[in-house]
């Protein structure tokens, strides 16, 4: 997997576990967060700079739980299209898909294996990357309905909307279907 320009956070309290994804996810991101206070982990998110953010649930209580799913929503809340994946243990797929359910993009159970979660978070960022484009395009979405009819914002969408039901992107198939297109009307962006 080529390098990607993002910045994640790893929010563990485990710090071995901690030290082996710094040492993983520093060979493929520009730039590696550690940490794990909440309030700090949506400060951070808050500034637009976060691309991803990595969630450990360890052993957690109820309590616990509750508080990751909070920094969850908050994260959501932000609307800076942050994507999260979640570390579970073994026996905790209920609460994951529980978060899942909240807007974490995906999860991993523990132990994972490297080229999974390398594999998860490449598609995060490009779910990340996408979701800020189309957000991009809806907003200068009047402008490019005078100069091409909307095509860019219409097929971002659908690639957006393309990934949240897989979790794989859908360029090809988009590059397909706009192919019969005009060459004046066809615009594309794609990773």
């Amino acid at each position: 997997m080529e390098g990607i320009k993002g910045t994640v956070i790893v929010s563990n309290k485990n710090k071995g576990l901690l030290t082996v994804l710094v040492q993983l996810l520093q060979k493929f991101f520009s730039r590696v967060i550690t940490e794990h206070e909440p309030e700090k982990i949506l400060e951070l998110a808050a500034s637009g700079d976060i691309d991803i953010v990595i969630l450990d649930t360890g052993q957690n209580s109820s309590s616990g739980q509750q508080e990751q799913t909070d920094l969850i929503r908050g994260i959501i809340a932000l609307e800076q299209n942050v994507q999260i994946v979640v570390l579970t243990n073994f026996g905790q797929n209920q609460f994951a898909l529980e978060l899942a359910d909240t807007g974490a993009f995906d999860f991993i159970n523990k132990p994972w294996n490297n080229d999974k979660l390398l594999v998860t978070l490449r598609n995060a960022y490009r779910m990340r990357v996408l979701a800020n484009e189309l957000k991009h395009a809806r907003n200068v979405a009047p402008c490019q309905k005078q100069c091409n009819d909307g095509n860019a914002a219409t097929d971002l969408t659908r690639e957006y909307k393309g990934c949240q039901e897989t979790g794989y992107a859908t360029s090809e198939e988009i590059k397909e279907e706009s192919s019969g297109r005009e060459k004046g009307n066809e615009r594309i962006l794609t990773l």
